[in-house]
C-alpha cells in the first residue's frame, strides 16, 4: 500500500499528491505527474527550511538494460519536519536507499567556497579554524552548504560591463511549466575576489572569476547545440538593443540561440 502525502510541491511545478510505494516514486497534480521508478533512484536527502521540510531525490534514467543514463533530482517540498522519520523508514525498507539529513548554513555568511559536482554548482561556508597541528594559526576549511544551482537551468554565465572580478548567471525563464503568481531566479551575481598579487592589467592570465566562468560555461554546455537549424539569420542584418551587440540567430526545433563573438544565449 502506497503512503501519500498531499499539497506537496515540485519544484518548476504548483502542488500535488506525493506517493511512496514498492515499485515507484510518483507526484501528480492534475494531468501532470511525475514517476522515478524504485530501481532508479540512487540517493535521497531531506532538509528543513523554516516550518516545512525538503525531499530532494537523486534519479539515474536507464537508457538500456543495465546501462545508466543521465542523473537529474526532483525537488520536493511541504512536507511537515515530522515526517522525516517516516520517508526515512520506507526509502530504506522499499528502495534500500538511506535518507540523508542535511542541514544548511543559515549564520548570514558573505562569502564562501565554490565547487563544481554532477552538473551542480555548490557554495560552502567558509570556516577560520585553528590548525590541528599547530593550534595558533588558523587554516580554512568547508562548512555547510549556503546554496547549489543545476547548471542545466543556467542560460548563460557573464561577467557583468567586463568586470574581471564579477560573474553573473542568469537562468531560463519560462512561463509554461510555472503556477501563476509564482517567482522565479532570473539571475544572480557572485564577486569573486582577485588574488593580491595579480595584475589586473594582464589581459593575457585569466582572474579566478574567468577561471570560474569557463567552468561553468563548460559544465553547462552553454556553448554546445542539437538538433538540427531550421532558419538562420547573419549578425550583420541588425543588432539587439538587449542583449547589446550583434548576434547570428539561429532558430530550432525547441529553443532559439543567439550566438555573439564572446556571449551565447539560448531560449527555449
Amino acid at each position: 500500500m502506497a503512503s501519500q502525502w498531499r499539497h506537496i510541491g515540485l519544484y518548476g511545478h504548483s502542488v500535488g499528491t506525493f506517493a511512496l510505494s514498492d515499485d515507484a516514486l510518483q507526484w501528480k497534480s492534475g494531468s501532470t505527474s511525475k514517476i522515478a521508478p524504485a530501481k532508479a533512484i540512487t540517493r535521497a536527502n531531506f532538509s528543513v527550511f523554516g516550518p516545512t521540510g525538503h525531499l530532494v531525490v537523486q534519479v539515474s534514467s536507464e537508457k538500456d538494460k543495465g546501462n545508466k543514463g543521465d542523473k537529474y533530482e526532483l525537488h520536493f517540498d511541504g512536507f511537515r519536519p515530522t515526517d522525516y522519520d517516516k520517508i526515512k523508514d520506507i526509502f530504506e525498507r522499499m528502495y534500500n536507499i538511506e535518507l540523508e539529513r542535511k542541514s544548511f548554513c543559515s549564520s548570514g555568511a558573505s562569502f564562501g567556497v565554490s565547487d563544481i559536482q554532477d552538473g551542480k554548482l555548490t557554495f560552502f561556508e567558509s570556516l577560520i579554524v585553528p590548525d590541528e597541528d599547530d593550534p595558533d594559526v588558523p587554516t580554512e576549511t568547508t562548512g555547510e552548504q549556503i546554496m547549489s544551482f543545476d547548471l542545466k537551468e543556467v542560460s548563460q554565465c557573464v561577467l557583468p560591463g567586463n568586470n574581471r572580478n564579477e560573474i553573473e548567471l542568469q537562468f531560463h525563464e519560462s512561463d509554461a511549466t510555472m503556477e501563476a503568481g509564482t517567482d522565479q531566479l532570473v539571475h544572480i551575481r557572485f564577486y569573486v575576489p582577485p588574488d593580491a598579487d595579480a595584475d589586473m592589467q594582464d589581459r593575457d592570465t585569466l582572474t579566478p572569476a574567468e577561471h570560474l566562468q569557463k567552468r561553468i560555461m563548460e559544465s553547462a554546455q552553454i556553448k554546445s547545440t542539437t538538433g538540427e537549424i531550421i532558419a538562420e539569420f547573419s549578425e550583420h542584418q541588425g543588432t539587439f538593443l538587449t542583449p547589446r551587440g550583434r548576434y547570428n540567430i539561429e532558430l530550432y526545433d525547441s529553443y532559439l540561440r543567439l550566438r555573439g563573438a564572446k556571449y551565447d544565449y539560448r531560449t527555449k
